[in-house]
């Protein structure tokens, strides 16, 4: 990762993440892991109007990296803009189908075991990465939220049990994991092998 605070870094930027890439390369050879490089891309994060195309290429195994305005890890699009509309948006599709299956379902399970199954199976897919994505528009959020309301109708407990059965606004939800987040951050100090 290299920052480019002007048009004159973007060449030292791209020698320096060659270098990175070369390390790479010969440690891949040490220890026999093999990359698929054509596979990788490369983006550009910035709110520059200029920065698109705009940098020298990089290279990896003897490939040029394609540059790409997202790219997706671990289940996360990051876009060159940190925009996490788009993130949210399919995490609240993907949670509305399940929530269909749940409804459909409904007529033969207890509330209780709907509350059961909500919390595994769909709250668990809207606060995934949730650290990650909780800076994201409120119109956004607004999405999940309005899926966690119907959920609740679907469920069918009383007002007064959902505490009781741990199913709290989401919000909250999200504020409490950024805070054990950032606990754990700032009291574990990363072992010796992170460095």
């Amino acid at each position: 990762m290299s920052f480019i605070k002007s048009r004159e870094d973007r060449l030292p930027a791209a020698a320096s993440l060659n270098r990175d890439l070369a390390k790479i390369e010969t440690w891949t050879m040490t220890w026999n892991v093999l990359f698929g490089a054509a596979k990788c891309k490369t983006t550009t994060i910035s709110n520059r109007r200029d920065a698109d195309g705009n940098h020298p290429p990089l290279h990896f195994f003897s490939v040029t990296l394609e540059e790409a305005d997202s790219v997706d890890l671990l289940g996360l699009t990051l876009n060159n803009n940190l925009s996490w509309n788009q993130v949210v948006t399919k995490m609240s599709k993907t949670a509305g189908q399940r929530l269909g299956l749940l409804r459909r379902a409904s007529p033969y399970i207890l509330p209780a075991q709907r509350a059961i199954i909500y919390k595994a199976m769909i709250r668990s897919k809207m606060e995934y990465a949730s650290s990650a994505w909780t800076g994201a528009t409120p119109t956004s959020l607004a999405q999940l939220d309005s899926i966690q309301n119907r959920a609740k109708r679907v469920i069918g407990l009383p007002t007064n049990e959902y505490e009781d059965h741990r199913i709290q606004p989401l919000s909250h939800r999200r504020a409490v994991g950024a805070a054990t987040l950032f606990h754990r951050m700032f009291w574990r100090p990363a072992s010796c092998y992170a460095s």
